[in-house]
């Protein structure tokens, strides 16, 4: 199980902890550049009662449907889906080669974009010819846009390829994103 400092990090990252925190509260709510006191504002924004940091927390929690310890909810809240956190979502890719022809088989290439930073990726080629997937995959490092392959689609039979992109986060995984291209290849 993660910490939830860990959480915060993978939630808003990447950065420095405190920094995202402060971002956090202020996109929103808060208007303080100082952390507790933006802490305060946003609970505040968020509907808590002024009162100790500790209790405004568990009002929030409570209120947004968490049970439990308040240090239980607060690992919640960070930490799992329903809370800040939720599976990768939002990213796509396309195909950088408008089919696939023998002259390109063996190096065809995607590019993605609005990946979550953080997360593993697998890419997968199937084609409804038959023949061996493709399958390639690597951790989103530091853009969520970035190039994949060069891919052999040799082993893919004629036809249909359909391409298909999945994140996965320590939540889960993501809807894949799916894109076309043709294959017409001399045997």
């Amino acid at each position: 199980m993660p910490q939830r400092n860990d959480c915060v990090l993978d939630a808003l990252g990447p950065g420095d902890y405190n920094d995202l925190l402060l971002a956090y509260y202020q996109a929103n709510g808060a208007t303080a550049n100082q952390i507790n006191d933006a802490e305060r504002e946003f609970l505040v924004a968020q509907g808590a009662t002024p009162a100790q940091l500790q209790d405004m927390w568990y009002e929030l929690l409570t209120t947004l449907g968490f049970t439990g310890a308040l240090t239980d909810m607060m690992w919640s809240f960070w930490c799992e889906e329903g809370g800040i956190v939720s599976v990768p979502s939002g990213y796509d890719f396309s195909w950088d080669q408008t089919d696939i022809n023998d002259g390109n088989v063996t190096a065809i290439t995607a590019t993605t974009t609005g990946c979550e930073i953080g997360a593993d990726w697998t890419f997968t080629a199937t084609s409804d010819g038959g023949g061996t997937p493709v399958v390639e995959s690597g951790t989103v490092d530091t853009s969520p846009s970035f190039q994949i392959g060069p891919m052999d689609m040799s082993l893919l039979g004629n036809g249909t390829v359909t391409g298909s992109l999945v994140l996965t986060n320590y939540i889960g995984s993501g809807t894949p994103a799916e894109q076309t291209i043709t294959k017409t290849t001399t045997p």
